[in-house]
């Protein structure tokens, strides 16, 4: 299970990263979401463009690179990546599978294949090699973009059902492509270069994974599973309850201030279900995606009231259908019947969606909210800085023609054939980004990429060394805790009015330090300031009156092993005076 995704070491500068990330399916999905199992696998950092990429194209072309042109060099870099990633040894396993001894010490032939590449839209463009936003916007189907907001409908269902597929016939396109390019001269976007890649929103690079799993029956649009945490939480979530806040403010009349309020008085529950909200909620600022499941959990009684007439009832039941949808989306466990469920709250959330932007919304003259309005005007200075921007806010509608929208209906299918969301979410990709962020900080910020791999793969060595020591100590500990049955060791016969006997052998000695190394172990919790206490109570004569005494910490330290060991023998003899057991 892949996931690539750029990350920023700092808010002040221009340092990243652009890693990507490999989880065995085969392990737990609870062991891949915990970034400290060091479950995710580097296989690489893919370069960024570098800061004089302008200046160079501008000295060989005589003109400014233009977006598309950045765009296609991007996608050309990723793509060599992986073609790099998919060499001819990694093809030879794909095809023939690698012999490997497994912990049970049996050999396997184990055969590599990918299940899934969890990203977030701008990144699944690049690798679907399509464009971004264009007019089959989708990388998993056809469907077009004036299409996408008619959710739900007969037709856009029909749509879906238009799966993209990787052919022989796309290859040859792009081949097309590429020779009108570099043979011919043509641009990117020239006519006729967009006119024969047109359909379907293609663009000129070939896919490594197309290049080199094509031939082997793999389709690569396959591994583009849905997105929960970009597409649910920071999109559909953020997009209606933003939208929810710009039709109160238009209301007016301290309608968003009371929101707040109520949000604020929201007590919290369990451990981190429900965390405390700040104290303006309604500004949106600096919001992660589990602030967005926060609000969604509790929105909707917290909206009521604050909307007149059948609009409150109908934005209510939005806010709860949209809830419920929600919870869906993060169950961990989907059987059959749940997902039919599911697919019957799809279907009513897109009934809802509609009537709230086609019913309700038209009613208020919806503006941007302050916090927009000054990114707007931050964009367009960055974008032109000598020209004088409007400080106004501009009028927004409510829209669902977008890619985040289009993928509610898709969830269903995703569960019922790659399994729950938790297991290819991206947010163990994002968890996995702080270990690199920690790596970036111990590093001298020059040439960081290769002290990032390095430390990532010590810490990796470590683990792996840690635990096989500590597998073999446990072994050693579980196989020597015990006198083998072959041992001999003789225990003459004793005086019956002798409670027990016990060897005075020091055949089979136990190391202490070795012993207490097993941390896990519960029978070892305290086992030594026991062991001490208990000895200096016989040794003290204690244990005759029937009283248990607690040593203080400096009389048990005044006791010590000779060499630091026990000893383990074979045989006790016990002696006892009646059937129950008792003297």
């Amino acid at each position: 299970m892949l996931f690539s995704d750029s990350t920023h070491f700092t808010d002040f500068g221009t340092a990243s990263l652009w890693p990507i990330y490999a989880f065995f399916g085969n392990l737990s999905k609870y062991v891949n979401a915990c970034p400290s199992s060091l479950g995710a696998r580097h296989l690489a950092y893919i370069p960024s463009l570098p800061d004089f990429i302008q200046d160079l194209y501008s000295s060989k072309f005589g003109e400014k690179a233009t977006a598309d042109v950045l765009a296609h060099l991007k996608r050309e870099i990723m793509n060599a990546v992986w073609l790099l990633l998919l060499d001819d040894e990694f093809m030879e396993a794909y095809r023939n599978g690698i012999v490997v001894l497994c912990a049970d010490m049996i050999l396997r032939r184990i055969f590599p294949c990918f299940f899934s590449y969890a990203a977030d839209y701008p990144e699944k463009v690049l690798l679907a090699c399509i464009k971004n936003l264009g007019t089959w916007l989708c990388p998993r189907c056809f469907v077009m973009k004036p299409h996408v907001s008619n959710l739900g409908s007969p037709d856009n269902r029909s749509v879906r059902l238009r799966l993209r597929k990787d052919t022989p016939a796309r290859h040859r396109l792009i081949k097309k492509a590429r020779r009108l390019i570099f043979r011919f001269g043509k641009s990117i976007s020239s006519k006729a270069v967009s006119t024969l890649l047109n359909e379907g929103s293609l663009v000129p690079t070939l896919s490594a994974f197309s290049s080199r799993l094509e031939p082997e029956g793999f389709d690569f649009y396959e591994l583009f599973v849905v997105d929960f945490m970009h597409e649910v939480e920071l999109g559909v979530i953020k997009q209606v309850m933003t939208h929810i806040v710009r039709m109160l403010e238009c209301l007016g009349g301290g309608r968003v201030t009371e929101l707040n309020r109520r949000f604020r008085s929201a007590p919290t529950f369990g451990r981190d279900i429900i965390r405390k909200f700040s104290n303006d909620v309604c500004s949106f600022k600096k919001m992660a995606a589990r602030d967005y499941e926060d609000m969604i959990e509790i929105a909707s009684p917290l909206v009521e009231g604050l909307f007149p007439g059948d609009h409150d009832a109908a934005i209510v039941d939005l806010l709860m259908i949209l809830g419920i949808w929600h919870a869906y989306g993060k169950l961990r466990i989907s059987p059959e019947e749940v997902n039919q469920s599911f697919r019957e709250c799809c279907t009513l959330l897109s009934e809802k969606l509609h009537h709230f932007k086609n019913e309700i919304c038209p009613h208020y003259d919806t503006k941007e909210l302050a916090r927009e309005c000054q990114a707007r005007q931050r964009r367009q200075a960055q974008k032109n800085p000598t020209s004088s921007h409007s400080t106004t806010s501009k009028v927004k509608v409510f829209t669902m023609n977008t890619y985040k929208f289009h993928s509610i209906l898709d969830y269903p299918d995703m569960i019922e054939k790659y399994g729950t969301t938790d297991s290819y979410s991206t947010l163990s990709g994002e968890l996995e980004h702080r270990r690199v962020k920690r790596a970036y900080k111990r590093s001298s910020k020059t040439g960081f990429q290769r002290q990032i791999a390095r430390r990532v793969y010590r810490e990796r060595r470590l683990q792996e060394i840690a635990s096989n020591n500590h597998g073999t100590g446990r072994q050693r500990s579980q196989r020597g805790l015990h006198v083998d049955f072959s041992a001999d060791e003789p225990l003459p016969l004793s005086d019956p009015a002798e409670r027990y006997q016990m060897s005075h052998s020091r055949r089979f000695p136990v190391d202490l330090f070795a012993l207490l190394a097993e941390k896990d172990d519960p029978a070892l919790k305290l086992f030594l300031p026991s062991l001490k206490n208990h000895l200096l109570m016989r040794l003290n004569g204690v244990h005759l009156n029937g009283v248990e005494i607690e040593y203080s910490q400096t009389e048990l330290d005044r006791l010590t092993f000779v060499g630091h060991r026990i000893y383990k023998h074979k045989v006790i003899r016990f002696n006892y005076t009646s059937y129950d057991l008792r003297r």
